[in-house]
């Protein structure tokens, strides 16, 4: 989660805004019967991280793009990812099923 975390929220910070205008992200944290579920909302520019292309992994080192790996690494170490723009707010909520036992 923490990993997904500083991925969303650099994401959020380094391209969401294209002004100098104070901005607020909200992130909220709960478990849910077995499930650590982080929900970020942020008035940024709309993005739905869910819609980016997959990078190829299998394309040799020097002619892949540089970047695109950390939304793939998001969606890699969750269990579940959703996305929706709530008004003027993007909201992304992550999820991630604890081990039990």
């Amino acid at each position: 989660m923490q990993v997904a975390l500083d991925e969303v929220l650099t994401n959020v910070i380094d391209y969401g805004y294209t002004d100098d205008a104070e901005h607020k992200i909200g992130i909220r944290l709960q478990v849910v019967d077995g499930v650590l579920e982080a929900m970020i909302e942020d008035d940024g520019a709309p993005f739905d991280p869910l819609a980016s292309t997959a990078p190829d992994l299998d394309a040799p080192l020097q002619e892949r793009r540089v970047g695109g790996l950390g939304i793939h690494f998001v969606k890699k170490l969750m269990t579940e990812v959703s996305y929706d723009r709530a008004g003027e707010r993007d909201r992304l909520v992550l999820r991630k099923r604890l081990k039990t036992g």
